[in-house]
């Protein structure tokens, strides 16, 4: 937990100047992430960054093509 809580830390700055808002307030979720909160929750909070995350590469790349 400890180490995405840092990584959640590093990504904040990027995610904000490129105006990812979709996942604004999850990476500053995970960053304050209750170390005894429940897992599930976390869980829930990597998989919707990561599911965004993944569509923003995808659509970068289709900018790329044009």
């Amino acid at each position: 937990i400890d180490g995405l809580k840092k990584v959640a830390h590093k990504m904040k700055p990027s995610i904000d100047n490129m105006g990812i808002t979709a996942i604004r307030q999850e990476i500053r979720d995970i960053e304050h992430f209750d170390d005894d909160g429940p897992q599930e929750e976390l869980q829930v909070l990597v998989e919707k960054v990561n599911e965004i995350l993944q569509e923003v590469v995808k659509q970068l790349k289709l900018k790329e093509l044009v």
